[in-house]
């Protein structure tokens, strides 16, 4: 994963300097890159869209289909696949200063 990340990275060299979403254990690897981790599902600039993490890829694809087809396509996409967000944890969104359980072997980054 981590080699096409940088493949992306390298196709679009144009995301240098730029407003990104990812996710957020990776703030720090796409700042090597040159842009600048935000904390929100989606970011558009120019033609460079970015996501944050799996339902956000989701919130990605439906934003990509109304632009595309119109927001009624995207309504009924939506509706297709039956998204509804609705996290049992939603309380519990990780922030980046947030430590995680040592049993999960993950960090986050502090900005």
């Amino acid at each position: 994963m981590e080699d096409a990340r940088r493949i992306i990275f390298v196709v679009f060299d144009d995301v240098q300097t730029l407003d990104a979403a990812t996710y957020w254990c990776s703030y720090d690897e796409l700042a090597s890159f040159g842009a600048k981790p935000t904390g929100d599902r989606v970011v558009r600039r120019g033609k460079i869209i970015t996501a944050a993490g799996v339902s956000s890829g989701i919130d990605m694809g439906l934003t990509l289909a109304g632009e595309i087809a119109g927001p009624e396509v995207a309504q009924a996409i939506q509706l297709a696949i039956e998204y509804d967000p609705q996290p049992p944890f939603s309380d519990r969104v990780p922030q980046p200063t947030v430590a995680m359980p040592p049993s999960t072997g993950m960090t986050a980054p502090v900005r």
